[in-house]
């Protein structure tokens, strides 16, 4: 059985997820839980818990965030969304494009699918690419002026944590093979990361990707605590 929360809106996509796996577990408090995510992916502990093959469980609840990310999971999930479908343990995702693959794929699968688009109402004068520049140039004050002009005209946390990760991951892209026009990436968007690795260390890169990736697992988006979370990262840079 496949449950589906997609949608870029964090704050009400992650309040669902954590709503339905509240409900499952309260269903059935003797099963095992057992969670995904593509920093950590297990191609073969995902297809056992898919197939329902693991030693000592034969129900149980799976949580599976963002695997859209991976292309691992995306082959796995496309070889084994039917027998998810079947299953009688509870297949619970979170994927934020809902227009990605991924998500196509679960859908045709699942007995439930919520979507919550963002809907964010940015001022014209502000241009929330700023921080992303300011990121990549490495200007910690500038880069802190911004977040709180940003903050203050309505920009919330969540996206601007998720322009950040975009382009963290892009440095880590282009500088991690010989010729950008590799990457899939556009010129612009290839070029701009490129300039914007070299002002970092390839160790630099990946550890303030993790600084954001641990933010995100270990508070809730958009609240008080994720908004002073994502400050202080913003003043290590």
């Amino acid at each position: 059985m496949i449950y589906l929360i997609t949608g870029d809106d964090f704050n009400k996509a992650s309040g669902a997820f954590n709503k339905y796996l509240g409900i499952l577990r309260a269903k059935q408090p003797a099963a095992s839980v057992f969670s995904f995510t593509p920093e950590d992916f297990n191609a073969g502990a995902f297809e056992e818990v898919a197939r329902g093959e693991t030693l000592f469980f034969t129900k149980h609840i799976v949580t599976a965030r963002r695997l859209g990310e991976s292309e691992a999971a995306m082959a796995l999930i496309k070889d084994l969304a039917k027998v998810m479908a079947e299953s009688a343990s509870v297949f619970l995702f979170y994927e934020p494009e809902a227009s990605s693959d991924v998500v196509k794929v679960l859908t045709k699968q699942a007995k439930e699918v919520k979507t919550f688009p963002l809907k964010v109402v940015e001022k014209k004068e502000f241009n929330v690419f700023a921080l992303t520049d300011a990121l990549g140039r490495r200007d910690r004050e500038k880069l802190w002026v911004l977040y709180q002009t940003a903050l203050r005209v309505g920009v919330s946390p969540g996206d601007i944590f998720w322009r950040f990760i975009w382009q963290v991951k892009n440095m880590l892209i282009v500088s991690s093979v010989k010729d950008i026009q590799t990457t899939g990436l556009k010129p612009f968007v290839a070029n701009k990361a490129l300039t914007a690795s070299r002002n970092f260390s390839n160790a630099e890169v990946k550890n303030l990707l993790d600084n954001f990736i641990d933010l995100l697992a270990t508070t809730f988006p958009d609240s008080d605590e994720f908004t002073f979370g994502l400050e202080k990262i913003i003043l290590t840079i």
